[in-house]
């Protein structure tokens, strides 16, 4: 299998940034019901745009964040966790709209229900010019679909004409109708098993795993990827196989920030320009499965040394 090459070191990751308030309790409450819990709350910086940033930047990878930040206390709160990380701030920008929250609600087996109130990230399309954005050849964009298409088919295509790669977090999205247009830009995405139903099926429950990789091959999408949690990932490769990478066995936690995790490591592992996919896909799965030991989002993301240090191959080194 061919390395991917040719790629510059730098990622752009385009997402929001949100304040986690997270509560564990040892089971989720039912409706209408006020559950009291000896648990103490914490808050951490998060949102997909800065988890996948903060973890690229961890392994290596030189990394900018696109993404508009409050001037509150949350914000300055996340813009100090941004500059701790090495994180290019040059394409942030502040506004006095308030912050976004999410609130986290985690029980004994790991498992997360998320309320998230988006806050200032909502602004993005009407404050933030995409034309100063230096996206080039050989630059990972690293996106979700957080916001309208207009405006990601303006960057992703902008991007391509540029020679740019780009990765997709779907997680947000319930429908590909509206997102249809983007595929053909898009080089990687990584939805989970009910999200490629949801996303690619309208949820048809007969829909097998390996009809939807293909057909999400056949509409544009040069690496379709579907995460099927503690079973792994499972791929379509450069010769349309269908290949299948086996989770790591881990006490799991907190799986709040895993999607985040892999993508990020996913980014910048293939920075490196010395792996090939199914490469860079183990080593995002084993970065992602250390992850969901800890407690957290942005807290949780393992550093490069700590995938090393799990891995009994070399391939890594």
């Amino acid at each position: 299998m061919k390395k991917l090459v040719g790629f510059s070191g730098r990622v752009f990751c385009l997402g929001y940034c949100i304040m986690d308030i997270t509560i564990s309790t040892e089971r989720f409450p039912d409706l209408g019901e006020t559950y009291y819990t000896s648990s103490d709350y914490f808050m951490v910086p998060g949102g997909k745009g800065l988890n996948q940033a903060i973890c690229a930047s961890k392994h290596g990878a030189s990394t900018s964040l696109i993404s508009i930040v409050s001037n509150d206390d949350f914000g300055n709160s996340l813009m100090g966790t941004i500059e701790k990380n090495n994180i290019n701030t040059e394409y942030i920008k502040r506004s006095d709209y308030s912050s976004g929250v999410a609130l986290i609600n985690i029980d004994i087996s790991g498992n997360n229900k998320i309320i998230c109130s988006p806050g200032i990230n909502t602004r993005m399309e009407f404050d933030y010019p995409l034309d100063n954005i230096d996206l080039g050849k050989g630059d990972i964009l690293l996106s979700t679909l957080e916001y309208p298409l207009e405006y990601l088919e303006n960057i992703y295509k902008r991007g391509k004409q540029n020679g740019a790669f780009i990765i997709v977090d779907p997680s947000t999205v319930y429908s590909s109708s509206d997102y249809y247009p983007l595929y053909k830009y898009i080089d990687i995405i990584k939805p989970n098993e009910i999200e490629a139903k949801n996303i690619f099926y309208d949820n048809k429950s007969n829909i097998s795993i390996d009809d939807i990789l293909i057909n999400m091959k056949k509409s544009g999408i040069k690496y379709p990827l579907i995460s099927l949690g503690e079973k792994g990932i499972v791929y379509l490769d450069d010769n349309n196989d269908i290949v299948n990478v086996s989770a790591i066995k881990v006490n799991a936690i907190d799986s709040t920030a895993a999607g985040d995790v892999f993508l990020g490591s996913l980014a910048a592992a293939l920075s490196y320009n010395r792996y090939n996919i199914q490469e860079a896909i183990e080593y995002a799965v084993i970065s992602s499965g250390i992850s969901v030991t800890r407690v957290g989002a942005s807290n949780s993301i393992p550093t490069r040394k700590e995938v090393l240090n799990y891995s009994i191959s070399s391939i890594f080194e």
